[in-house]
This record gives C-alpha cells, structure tokens and sequence, in this order.
C-alpha cells in the first residue's frame, strides 16, 4: 500500500516538472524582425533596444508596402536607412544608422 501511495506522490509532484522541461526545450523562439513570438523578450541591454526599435521601424516600412525588397519582406533585411534614421529622429531618438547589411546596422551617436 505504501509503495503505491509513495508512486503516486512522485508521479505527481514530477510530472509537473517534466512538463516544463518539455516546454522549455520547444517553446517558442523569437523572430526579432517579424515579431511572430508572443513571448518576446527584448533583451536589457543597448544594443539589444536598439536592434528591437529597428526591427519595429523595419516592420512599419514593410507595412507601407512601397519600395519593399524581398529580403524585407522575408525579415532578412533592415528598411532602408533614409526611412529608419528619419524614424528615429522624428522619435527623438540621439543615435542614427550609417549602414545596414541584412539585419545588421552601424549604428552612431549624435549630440
């Protein structure tokens, strides 16, 4: 009777455990020019903030559909940087894009 009891109670107290492991191993990943995941996190970091604004502006420039590559469209590839550095100083923003490739940017500071 006491081994029953005994299974039971470890049953119950590792299946939840086995449910998040499972869960952690095929959550969803982040897709950081599409936005597809609902649990997106963007990282605390500058660099990090900024990537996420210009997946964001690069999302908006997609949306107008007007003068969109392929690559943009397929969220391999940045807007052009005419449109996000006119974003960003509409926004306020202190910083701007010299360049991009796919979805890399050389990103400088102004005063």
């Amino acid at each position: 009777m006491i081994s029953k009891i005994g299974a039971a109670v470890v049953a119950v107290t590792l299946l939840p455990a086995l449910g998040m492991v499972v869960h952690w191993q095929g959550g969803p990943a982040m897709d950081w020019l599409s936005g597809t995941s609902a649990k997106a996190v963007v990282p605390a970091t500058l660099g990090g903030l900024r990537d996420a604004k210009l997946a964001e502006l690069s999302r908006l420039f997609v949306s107008r559909d007007v003068g969109v590559s392929a690559g943009m469209r397929a969220g391999s590839e940045l807007a052009p940087v005419g449109f996000l550095n006119g974003q960003l100083e509409r926004q306020g923003a202190n910083w701007r894009v010299r360049g991009t490739t796919g979805l890399k940017a050389d990103i400088y500071e102004i005063s």
